[in-house]
């Protein structure tokens, strides 16, 4: 048994998750490079596994990202106290 010990320093809250289709996070690069999804692919990056379909982002006009099955939808990075943390 190993010993560890935990302190959280940080919390990223994305409400409403669920096992869904939904878009890749657009940090995720490998969009940009290829232009093309390859179906039940993954990456260590990845969000989930790709459905194969590029589609329009909901977050970044003029973006098409990579469309996944995984948790949806992905978290956005945005603290829970903004500024104030």
């Amino acid at each position: 048994m190993n010993s560890a010990f935990f302190v959280t320093t940080n919390v990223v809250i994305t409400k409403n998750q669920t096992h869904s289709t939904c878009e890749e996070d657009k940090d995720n690069k490998w969009h940009a490079r290829t232009r093309t999804a390859r179906k039940a692919t993954s990456t260590l990056l990845g969000w989930g596994v790709r459905t194969g379909r590029c589609i329009n982002s909901t977050r970044e006009p003029n973006l098409t990202v990579c469309e996944i099955y995984g948790w949806c939808p992905t978290e956005q990075d945005k603290l829970p106290l903004g500024k104030d943390e």
